[in-house]
């Protein structure tokens, strides 16, 4: 399975710019997690499809 999601974000015009794209690529992610996590869920449990997706460590 291949399962993609895209979110948008929006940012003050405080929040430095040179930090956006780490940001984007260090946390966005596990912003977007649970939400990925859900749908996916729900689709195999509408199809039958008894599947467990992996927890994911935060590193912090």
């Amino acid at each position: 399975m291949v399962v993609e999601i895209i979110g948008i974000f929006t940012v003050s015009d405080e929040f430095p710019e040179d930090k956006i794209l780490h940001w984007a690529n260090r946390n966005a992610p596990y912003i977007l997690l649970p939400y990925l996590r859900e749908n996916v869920a729900a689709l195999l449990s509408r199809a039958e499809i008894n599947f467990h997706l992996p927890l994911v460590q935060v590193i912090s």
